[in-house]
């Protein structure tokens, strides 16, 4: 934009003083200040310089400031004038008035901005005053041409009304003509066929005069009102053909001057819609519902172009962006985007797909609002086709309708989610490791515990106990060293636990052949860890009984999954058990637990021996 000219003041003063302090308050103020001793010499750096306002004392020598105000009166009577005085006599304030002053300040100034004031809202009134100036020039102007133009169409209108008579009467529909006083001059074969009334019955009659009064204003009075002003127009009515059958009428009708240019009379053409009036009203409904409905819905509706231009938003849309409606018309469905990784989505969107077949898609973006909200939203797109005429060239594409929903809750909801599992992950590791921790430095206690043990029996509990515990411990480390802190993979487990339990039993067992054939399958924690301690005890039983030390034998470990069914075998071919044993009064503690951790996982246990000793469980693992 060009810099804006400063405002130039002269300022007419014989007080050098005061007119030096207002030429510096004005020019401190951005104003460029000329300054005059008297009337005289003002008057001719008026002329010279132009000024935009004048400051004017009314005592002054050569010429005083009354004279100033007359002789600007009549050379520049729209320059603001604004007299400073000393005098304070209201019949001067009013004869400088009279003579065109804008304003009248008092001498002394109490404050220079009351003078700043005077100036500017002087200032402001003569821009006012200029730009209403030429406001009105510029509205005679427009004025004269859209008369000119008004003038053109009225000729290029009369000629139209000539076209228009001619063109009727060539028509093929139903047509009536009538004279100024509204009586029927003629009508055609088609006309006659629709009312069924012959051309006798209806010449030189008024329709009110031959029609029932339901039919009368189909062609009857109304047509008068049609001369003037109108020259031309057209109206529906319902109708009752001559067979009874109802109608939908359209009724054209156009007046045809005399030779003076005045209306003569009129031609009326009618076009039967009942067809069309019928789909029309099947159309009209359908939209209606369509509307409701996609008004209706909490999610963002829109049509683009196949530019992917806006063409219509539903109310949803323009809830969760911001926008008013058709605010968006006409713009890209691009600038929804918030991030470039959006914007190409959406143009991914707007590819062409494959020829002759409307495509479809889904994408996520980061949209942002009209008050800059971001928001997460799902795009459900499809594209809209329309077939060719003649049918035999591919569908072409017209443009797509898209479903914007506001995900940004859902969003927030699985980052929290996630940021909790996370944490819970987190936390469930640190737990396992330090139960783990602890478990190993209570085996240490017990190690500590089982050196100053006063007997064998004594050492020989502390030994099952530590196996115990060794098992809980290594259900622990398993799910620490995994990461899976919610099952465990039941195959690893067995064979780290057989391995363990035959190293610390391997004086009886150096002979022994151990095989460990375990199905890989996982169990969640609440079952895995009464199945690892029953399998435990199964083995431990196994390595400290079956077998005497140096005695050759086997031990079998083995796991299977069927159907949802666990079944853990643990079978040895060393001594079994002894002929007195009943399972249910026996009282030792390693068959006791067999027990409960079999009612823990809600299976069944049997028992087979001769020779050796088989042990096997069954429990559902879901």
């Amino acid at each position: 934009m060009p810099e804006t000219r400063p405002a130039t003041i002269l300022t007419m003063d014989d007080a050098e003083i005061l007119r030096e302090a207002m030429a510096m308050y004005l020019e401190s103020h951005g104003y460029r200040v000329l300054q005059a001793a008297d009337g005289r010499e003002g008057l001719a750096l008026f002329a010279a310089e132009h000024p935009d306002l004048v400051l004017i004392d009314l005592r002054m020598p050569v010429m005083d400031g009354l004279e100033v105000l007359a002789s600007l009166r009549e050379s520049a009577p729209d320059v603001p004038a604004i007299v400073v005085s000393g005098t304070g006599l209201l019949q001067d304030a009013l004869q400088a008035i009279r003579l065109g002053a804008w304003d009248f300040i008092t001498k002394p100034l109490p404050d220079m901005a009351v003078l700043l004031h005077a100036v500017r809202k002087a200032l402001e009134r003569a821009r006012l005053l200029a730009e209403n100036a030429r406001y009105q020039q510029g509205l005679e102007e427009e004025i004269r041409r859209r008369t000119k133009d008004l003038e053109t169409a009225g000729r290029r209108l009369e000629e139209q009304n000539l076209f228009l008579k001619t063109l009727i009467e060539s028509i093929p529909n139903p047509i009536f003509y009538k004279d100024a006083e509204g009586r029927l001059m003629g009508v055609n074969e088609s006309f006659c066929r629709l009312v069924g009334r012959g051309r006798d019955e209806l010449a030189g009659r008024r329709p009110e005069e031959v029609f029932p009064d339901d039919q009368t204003g189909l062609f009857g009075s109304i047509d008068l009102e049609s001369l003037s002003p109108r020259a031309a127009f057209s109206h529906e009515a319902a109708f009752v053909d001559a067979a009874g059958q109802p109608r939908h009428l359209v009724v054209g009708k156009s007046a045809y001057p005399d030779a003076a240019g005045r209306p003569a009379g009129l031609v009326g053409v009618i076009n039967d819609l009942t067809a069309h009036k019928r789909l029309e009203d099947r159309l009209r409904q359908s939209e209606a519902r369509y509307r409701l409905l996609v008004d209706t819905l909490p999610t963002g509706i829109v049509e683009l172009d196949k530019n992917g231009m806006f063409r219509f938003a539903n109310p949803s849309f323009d809830a969760i962006f911001g926008y008013g409606p058709r605010q968006l018309l006409g713009t890209n469905i691009c600038g929804l985007a918030a991030d470039e990784l959006g914007k190409n989505r959406i143009r991914n969107l707007l590819q062409p797909g494959e020829p002759g077949s409307p495509a479809k898609g889904i994408c996520n973006i980061k949209s942002k609002t009209r008050d800059g909200r971001i928001l997460d939203v799902r795009i459900d797109w499809s594209e809209t086709t329309a077939v060719h005429d003649t049918g035999t060239a591919p569908a072409q594409r017209t443009g797509f309708i898209a479903a914007i929903t506001d995900i940004t809750d859902l969003e927030r909801a699985k980052d929290v989610v996630q940021r909790s599992l996370d944490e819970k992950q987190v936390l469930l590791a640190e737990i396992h490791h330090r139960v783990k921790n602890n478990l190993q430095i209570i085996l240490g206690f017990i190690n500590i515990q089982a050196e100053e043990a006063a007997s064998d029996g004594e050492r020989d509990r502390f030994a099952r106990l530590e196996t115990r515990i060794r098992s809980m411990a290594l259900i622990h480390q398993q799910l620490y060293k995994h990461g899976d802190l919610s099952t465990i993979d039941m195959a690893e487990y067995a064979q780290t636990l057989t391995q363990s339990l035959a190293s610390i039993f391997r004086h009886t067992m150096a002979t022994v052949a151990v095989t460990c054939d375990c199905q890989t399958f996982h169990l969640h924690l609440d079952k895995a860890v009464p199945c690892g301690l029953l399998l435990n005890e199964c083995i431990t039983n196994a390595c400290k009984h079956a077998f005497l030390p140096g005695q050759p034998g086997q031990l079998t470990v083995r796991m299977r999954l069927t159907d949802g069914q666990a079944t853990i075998l643990v079978a040895d071919s060393g001594r079994g058990l002894p002929p007195e044993f009943d399972l249910e009064t026996t009282q030792s503690m390693g068959m006791t637990l067999i027990k409960e951790l079999t009612r823990q996982l809600a299976g069944e246990l049997h028992f087979a021996t001769g020779p050796g000793l088989r042990v096997e469980v069954r429990f559902a693992t879901a």
